[in-house]
């Protein structure tokens, strides 16, 4: 099961929608998390939090690779009405497919629980 979402997922945000997720994110221990500015031959920097120091001005942040348990909290806080729905295959449709439904954000389909979730807090970013 894909239990956290990928960098690829992070770049498809807008600077707006990055700004939006720092702001809400703060970081625990054992979060991953990516940091663009590190970008090498299309590679990014990916690692797990070991310790938490404060944030100065200055400091680049980085973007947590959110887990499906945060990104239920997200949504979760933006609206409280959230339903969550795995759709088996039937004679028409041949693969799995797991759809997120939230008050005033609307559907949001995935072929994974991780990439409908992602899909759902996007729309609220």
């Amino acid at each position: 099961m894909k239990r956290r979402i990928e960098v690829s997922q992070l770049q498809e945000l807008t600077d707006e929608q990055k700004q939006k997720l720092q702001d809400w994110w703060f970081t625990e221990l054992g979060d991953y998390m990516t940091d663009f500015s590190t970008e090498d031959d299309g590679r990014h920097f990916v690692g797990i939090c070991k310790y938490i120091k404060p944030q100065s001005e200055n400091e680049t942040v980085g973007y947590p690779l959110l887990d499906i348990a945060q990104m239920i909290d997200l949504l979760e806080l933006s609206k409280p009405t959230l339903h969550i729905d795995k759709h088996l295959p039937t004679g028409i449709e041949k693969k799995t497919m797991y759809e997120v439904f939230q008050q005033g954000a609307g559907t949001h389909w995935g072929e994974t629980l991780c990439d409908a979730l992602w899909e759902a807090v996007k729309k609220i970013l």
